[in-house]
């Protein structure tokens, strides 16, 4: 959660929730699925008679690979090589957001996510692709589904040559489209968040006070879309 801060100083007036830990940490992911870095043990809290933010001290985990073939390619190596070779947390975090929902999706049709053929991977993905998800979406959609699937034919899924003709086909489908909307200006929203209902912070409602939270951790921290969804208030998360 995000507290807002009184300009009084009298301490927190509000939380806004940004993310349910159910984007992240879904019940289907394998049991040598990777685990998300932590951050340090100790953050700051706010004093007063409102939430404190400081997140529950735990010990510090290596990370850990996605995939039972990876992790055997891992085993005996020194741990600094391991957190060099693993993925980024962030990437991990995506990838675990679209692996739940391919699971999900598996599990309504009677479907192993993790041994299933590749054909229903292509038809997850075309369900995909008919409700206009670009092809870039698609392809962090098969990297993530193909970090927790069994190899095919020895290889990743990822490599799959259907898998390969369909995302070209994806993008085939989807040419780039011209860019009807001109440039917005940042300073006219600026301005507008400056202003009613996203002003006075002491009287904003809780919506609007989220709203322009998100808005401006978007802006400032300039994440990709994957990114920003996998923003979680979730222990593992913090």
């Amino acid at each position: 959660t995000l507290c807002k801060i009184r300009e009084d100083g009298a301490g927190p007036v509000g939380c806004a929730l940004l993310a349910h830990p159910d984007l992240v940490c879904r019940p289907h992911a394998p049991r040598d699925s990777p685990s998300l870095e932590d951050s340090p043990e100790e953050g700051p809290s706010f004093s007063g008679n409102g939430h404190n933010l400081a997140p529950v001290s735990r010990p510090l985990e290596p990370p850990r690979v996605a995939s039972g073939r990876d992790s055997a390619d891992l085993t005996g190596l020194p741990q600094a090589v391991i957190n060099t070779i693993t993925r980024a947390p962030s990437t991990r975090q995506a990838y675990a957001l679209k692996w739940g929902l391919f699971a999900d999706w598996c599990s309504s049709r009677r479907e192993d996510p993790q041994r299933c053929s590749v054909g229903v991977v292509l038809s997850f993905l075309q369900e995909k692709l008919e409700r206009r998800l670009s092809p870039s979406t698609l392809k962090v959609y098969v990297a993530a589904i193909a970090a927790y699937h069994n190899a095919v034919d020895g290889l990743s899924l990822g490599k799959h040559h259907l898998i390969v003709r369909f995302l070209r086909g994806a993008r085939r489908l989807n040419l780039p489209r011209p860019h009807l909307i001109p440039s917005w200006d940042f300073s006219v929203v600026l301005l507008g968040l400056r202003r009613a209902p996203f002003e006075p912070l002491a009287s904003v409602e809780l919506k609007y006070l989220s709203l322009k939270t998100v808005l401006l951790i978007a802006l400032t921290s300039i994440k990709r879309v994957g990114d920003l969804h996998a923003f979680s208030v979730s222990e593992l998360c913090l």
